[in-house]
């Protein structure tokens, strides 16, 4: 195939260990995640902030992305609340921390499958489209095995450092040039 497009979500991530969507809520709502209780408590902080913000929980489902994006759109009419924008901190700090520290670099077999995944849809002609590997995921399993296999993941951030995000890395393209001319790019 010339052109292939692959969606993942967190299904991918869940297996080698990464955070579910809803142990990220455990973590940064309830007082004792990862307890192993059926019955989750909600801090007295995260509870007041829910409900200050109006989160609407009539669909059943405890979603961090979505009241996350609910405390960031409240903070644009209330830039001064300093609670709502302590909790958004520690929240996205905690959701860092469990989607970067399960991946384990000294354990190899971790990453297997994305390794595999990966190696069996990289292995294409150069004349086809690139790859291109779409995740909803917040960690970086992907981007770990790539790095596995020797392969360069372009991922919409700069090659410099520090990195920083900008749409138009998603059109560059890192290409092998042959030496045709006998020029080895050293000097004498």
């Amino acid at each position: 195939m010339q052109h292939i497009s692959v969606l993942a979500g967190s299904g991918t991530s869940v297996g080698p260990g990464g955070p579910s969507m809803w142990k990220l809520w455990d973590h940064c709502v309830n007082s004792n995640p990862d307890s192993g209780k059926a019955i989750r408590v909600e801090t007295p902080k995260a509870k007041e902030i829910i409900d200050g913000i109006g989160y609407d929980r009539s669909a059943g489902k405890d979603d961090i992305e979505l009241l996350l994006s609910q405390c960031e759109a409240y903070l644009q009419y209330k830039p001064k609340d300093v609670e709502v924008a302590k909790f958004l901190k520690d929240s996205k700090a905690i959701i860092l921390k469990k989607c970067t520290e399960f991946i384990d670099q000294s354990k190899p077999e971790q990453l297997e499958s994305h390794r595999t995944f990966l190696h069996k849809l990289s292995r294409r002609r150069v004349r086809d489209s690139r790859l291109k590997l779409f995740t909803t995921n917040y960690d970086l399993c992907f981007e770990a095995a790539a790095a596995k296999l020797g392969l360069v993941a372009i991922d919409g951030f700069s090659f410099s450092h520090p990195r920083y995000f900008d749409p138009r890395f998603f059109q560059y393209d890192i290409i092998r040039r042959t030496q045709t001319t006998g020029e080895s790019g050293t000097s004498a």
